[in-house]
């Protein structure tokens, strides 16, 4: 385990000694290369990005906060919420809809 802690850390090493100025650099980074499923890490990465107006970026990782975000924010991620009109609810496909289509299939074949 340590081995391959080791290995990660002299990773993140040898990419911060080949490209030293690197204007990106953020501790939650650092952290996620680590921890990369942790949606708290990806929440404070957007905030971090969001400070320096960088909202593609944020946006991106308030998607991957997920459930996170919609907490401390109290409204669904950006990306999330642009998917679909304002005002629209989503969109469900009824069985009744589903069986007539597949009715309607059934019918073309056996002709």
């Amino acid at each position: 385990m340590s081995s391959e802690k080791d290995k990660l850390e002299e990773h993140i090493k040898q990419f911060y000694d080949n490209v030293p100025d690197v204007g990106d650099t953020l501790p939650m980074k650092d952290y996620l290369l680590k921890h990369e499923n942790n949606q708290m890490a990806w929440y404070l990465l957007g905030k971090q990005y969001a400070e320096r107006g960088e909202e593609g970026k944020a946006n991106y990782c308030f998607a991957q906060a997920g459930p996170v975000y919609e907490a401390f924010e109290s409204k669904a991620s950006p990306l999330l919420a642009s998917a679909r009109e304002p005002g629209q609810p989503p969109k469900r496909r009824s069985r009744r809809k589903a069986w007539a289509w597949a009715a309607a299939g059934v019918g073309l074949l056996a002709v």
